[in-house]
């Protein structure tokens, strides 16, 4: 029995002993090139290797980098083994290039691969401020701060941050966090399983475009169109000014929140609510969409726009400037209910679940339609 005890014991410690870990950390490496006529910073990590990255810009014309590698392993010779794999390259690429590389290199199959150690590098760099970054890796977290005349991230795992960024913004990510910050041309935002949050964008080429699957979208002080889509999230806008453009809202199945909203407006979502505030249709045809869930939207003007409301087995509750000239089409099925108060409809046709009015010379078109039993509630404030 004693035995067996002792014997315990040792296996215990002997597993205690493998799965502890030690810690190292390199002092700070620093990298510079010269960076005069330069137009674009490429940045490539591997993709077995932690990276946390953060690019800065300066009015000098290099580049610098400043560099840590750390590595856990059961012990400090093991982890400085670790960091010895690891390479870090600041170079031109071919010769007449405008571009400068840096690339963190490290073994096809690392030691640390599949166990429980591991290694990584943080990445401090500052480049001039007219250049273009272009960063591509997997496991990185990514702040860049400018102004930068352009940006183009691919990443898959890791938090990604931009702010200060003129020309052309795009990120591509799957598993990760996204944060932009003072945008200014184009910005396009392609993922999967990550939020996304936009705030202050100036969007002066073409749409925003904001799309993701299993995250939320939350936008907030933005000037042009913008196209956000998404599935099991919900969307936040706040603040969007598309003049002559569309705010397009769509998710699959989470709820849409919007108040100032300025432009041909398109919201699209099933079992949860849709509730706008302070709304200003500026043309073209205005869709607002959900099921089993109530529509609240507040229309402040509609001009000659058209605007369907369409739900099913749940309330509209539609709130409009009582004097705005526009004709109205409601309908509901049998069971459901029409209710219209706070402003004067002459009307056209008036049946026990369809009403057709005009409200001054009917200059915009507004139809409401609830497909099984449900209420219309039309109000002017």
């Amino acid at each position: 029995m004693e035995l067996r005890i002792i014997l315990t014991i040792i296996f215990m410690l002997a597993v205690g002993s493998v799965r502890s870990q030690i810690g190292v950390e390199q002092a700070g490496n620093i990298l510079v090139l010269d960076a005069a006529g330069i137009s674009r910073l490429e940045i490539n990590t591997p993709q077995n290797l932690k990276c946390d990255i953060s690019v800065e810009s300066q009015s000098e014309t290099t580049v610098r980098v400043l560099y840590k590698k750390w590595a856990r392993a059961k012990s400090s010779d093991q982890a400085e083994r670790f960091e010895d794999l690891i390479e870090v390259k600041l170079d031109t690429g071919a010769e007449g290039s405008n571009i400068v590389r840096l690339r963190v290199l490290t073994p096809l199959k690392a030691p640390w691969e599949g166990t429980d150690y591991g290694a990584g590098i943080k990445l401090e760099i500052a480049a001039p401020q007219n250049i273009y970054i272009d960063s591509r890796s997997s496991f990185s977290d990514i702040k860049v701060t400018g102004p930068f005349r352009g940006l183009k991230i691919d990443n898959e795992y890791g938090l990604v941050e931009a702010e200060k960024i003129s020309g052309e913004s795009i990120v591509k990510t799957s598993y990760a966090e996204i944060n932009l910050n003072e945008l200014q041309g184009t910005v396009i935002v392609d993922a999967i399983y990550s939020q996304i949050n936009a705030n202050s964008l100036k969007i002066t080429t073409g749409q925003g475009v904001f799309r993701t699957s299993y995250g939320t979208v939350d936008l907030s002080g933005i000037t042009g169109s913008v196209d956000v889509s998404t599935s099991y999230g919900a969307i936040s806008a706040t603040d969007i000014d598309a003049g002559n453009g569309a705010v397009i809202l769509r998710t699959s199945y989470g709820a849409i929140n919007g108040e100032n909203l300025k432009g041909e407006i398109v919201c699209e979502t099933s079992y949860n609510p849709i509730n706008l505030e302070n709304v200003s249709l500026t043309h073209g045809l205005n869709r607002i969409e959900t099921r089993y869930s109530p529509i609240q939207a507040a229309i402040n003007t509609a001009g000659d726009s058209q605007l369907q409301i369409n739900n099913t087995y749940d309330a509209i509750n539609l709130t409009v400037d009582p004097h705005a000239s526009a004709k109205y089409m409601l309908a509901v099925d049998e069971g459901g209910k029409i209710v219209t108060s706070g402003l004067t409809i002459k009307p056209l046709v008036l049946e026990k679940n369809r009403l057709i009015g005009i409200v001054g010379d009917g200059l915009s078109r507004i139809e409401l339609n609830v497909d099984g039993i449900g209420e219309i509630n039309l109000k002017g404030r």
